[in-house]
């Protein structure tokens, strides 16, 4: 996990949500956090090499809201 200067991942992850909070409200900001710092590991440690597709369907799904996506 990232973390600021101070050495903090918690000053680090509420900077991350902050600027995802321009964007989103704060459930939003935390999934997609969540998949932010998930996508690393698995970028880190997966032995078979990841589909940006299935990164944007990710993204896709959390960010639609319902309505839009026929639920």
């Amino acid at each position: 996990m990232g973390a600021d200067a101070s050495g903090s991942p918690h000053a680090w992850m509420r900077q991350s949500r902050t600027s995802l909070g321009r964007h989103f409200d704060p459930v939003t900001c935390r999934m997609l956090d969540a998949l932010i710092e998930d996508s690393f590991l698995h970028a880190a440690l997966d032995t078979e090499q990841h589909d940006r597709a299935v990164t944007a369907e990710a993204v896709a799904r959390i960010t639609t809201p319902r309505s839009v996506q026929g639920r």
